[in-house]
């Protein structure tokens, strides 16, 4: 099985909580203005430690979080 990110949901959650951009994103995260770029475009997959500073910066719950960042269906990333 191929996982990809759902960068629509990404940026959606990112509005949800009034993060504007990735630096922004990667600021409240605690990583890198480069590799919070990459998640939000879907350019990497991102690390276990990563995934969960972002789940955690933008108040995902698990379900949510496992949807974005293990999404299997590229037409919806």
């Amino acid at each position: 099985m191929h996982y990809c990110i759902d960068t629509k949901g990404l940026q959606k959650a990112m509005i949800d909580e009034n993060i504007k951009n990735p630096s922004e994103l990667a600021k409240i995260a605690g990583i890198s203005r480069k590799t919070s770029s990459d998640v939000v475009n879907g350019n990497i997959l991102p690390s276990t430690v990563v995934m969960q500073k972002i789940a955690y910066a933008l108040h995902m719950s698990g379900e949510q979080a496992g949807a974005i960042f293990f999404a299997t269906n590229l037409r919806d990333a």
